[in-house]
């Protein structure tokens, strides 16, 4: 099944208008089925005998090259459709042409993430073939370039895609290739709480990147090895690495890892009772995001002041905080930050009293982190509804007590 004009004139190396005509006269033919507009799809028999015509009638080098245009059509529009949904960070992505026509996904986010969305289990397998098909710099450029959208709960996908991609990279002896995926495997086991794999994947890409001499890169791997011993609770450890990290951000003048790494710090700096450090810190990140027009950290920004506000006792303004950042992250398409400002919201609910609405949003929070695989914020709605119910117990109690006494 395919996008027209899209794969199918990538293969065949067509316009669109020839494409549209082709299409519609295997259709006519009952050799395609219109699956829905602009996609198309055959019978597994018609497939298998398509593929038999081809290992009889085209060379192994037409076979090739027309593989090769599939893999440079799903680079391009996988591209254009990341340019789209996060154009602050297109500098941490590899440099790719754009489609020669047109794309209608094109600076429209919406239209975007639809295409994203549709075509992952695509993608994972155009990765999987450009890997063991003498295409391996496709599988690699492509993972890397799908982390944001990946990491934003599709974490099955994302350990299939970087899995091919660290083989592909290893393949060709692509050393930076290698420590990219490696840390987008980290990122991917820290998402799903397995601290050791995790650990592992981070450390080796660090030394990898140390050995290419990659600041960028090490800066990005020490961040992760920052968020990894955060939730480990070794504090003091996350701290030193996120302050290394930020160090190398800003001699490499990269503004969104410095703001990620900001956030970061936040993060540390509460954990430690440092409110006054852990504010400041939150408050760099989010006027750095918001310069950048990156709603995707200035949402995460803005939860970490909540998180902040929540713990000071200030829930008002804590739950403000997070209902700002969950519009944001829903708009994003972000489902760790959906879960973790659903449960932040909740939390300062429950703070002030509001017991119901705090048990609906710790539940909503449990769903989302159940789809996304977020184990940590699961865990963190299930603790949260339960402080919930045990004081809409007390208050019941209570309340009875009060009534029965009058």
């Amino acid at each position: 099944m395919g996008d027209a004009p899209g794969e199918e004139r990538a293969a065949a190396g067509d316009g669109p208008a020839q494409v549209a005509r082709k299409l519609g006269l295997l259709a006519r033919a009952h050799l395609l089925q219109p699956a829905r507009p602009g996609r198309f799809g055959t019978h597994d028999l018609l497939r298998a005998y398509a593929y038999r015509l081809t290992r009889t009638h085209d060379s192994e080098a037409d076979r090739q090259a027309a593989l090769t245009r599939i893999f440079d059509h799903y680079l391009s529009t996988a591209a254009a459709a990341m340019d789209a949904l996060y154009p602050a960070e297109r500098h941490h992505r590899p440099a790719v042409a754009l489609p020669a026509y047109v794309s209608p996904i094109a600076g429209d986010p919406a239209a975007a993430r639809a295409w994203l969305d549709t075509e992952r289990p695509t993608l994972a397998a155009i990765c999987a073939v450009a890997a063991a098909r003498g295409s391996p710099r496709h599988a690699v450029r492509l993972a890397a370039l799908l982390f944001r959208y990946l990491d934003g709960g599709h974490h099955s996908e994302a350990l299939e895609i970087h899995r091919h991609a660290l083989r592909a990279a290893e393949a060709i002896g692509d050393r930076r290739g290698q420590a990219h995926a490696l840390t987008n495997l980290g990122v991917v086991h820290w998402r799903l709480a397995d601290a050791g794999s995790a650990a592992d994947h981070l450390v080796r890409a660090l030394e990898l990147h140390r050995g290419t001499e990659d600041r960028a890169g090490q800066a990005r791997t020490l961040s992760n090895l920052g968020n990894l011993h955060w939730r480990l609770g070794r504090l003091r450890d996350a701290a030193r690495d996120h302050q290394q990290a930020l160090t190398l951000y800003r001699e490499t003048g990269d503004q969104v890892g410095q703001a990620r790494t900001l956030t970061n710090l936040g993060n540390v700096h509460l954990r430690l009772d440092q409110y006054e450090h852990a504010t400041d810190h939150q408050q760099q990140a989010l006027a750095l995001f918001r310069q950048l027009g990156h709603h995707g950290g200035e949402a995460y920004a803005l939860s970490g002041l909540g998180d902040i506000r929540l713990q000071q006792g200030a829930f008002a303004a804590a739950a403000d905080h997070q209902r700002r950042a969950l519009e944001l992250f829903r708009g994003n398409g972000e489902g760790y930050g959906e879960a973790s400002a659903l449960n932040g919201l909740a939390e300062a609910l429950n703070g002030s009293g509001h017991y119901d609405e705090a048990l609906v949003h710790h539940s909503t929070a449990a769903t989302v982190a159940t789809v996304t695989g977020e184990h940590d914020q699961l865990a963190r709605a299930h603790a949260g509804a339960a402080r919930a119910r045990q004081a809409l117990e007390t208050w019941a109690g209570a309340a009875a007590s009060t009534a029965s006494g009058l």
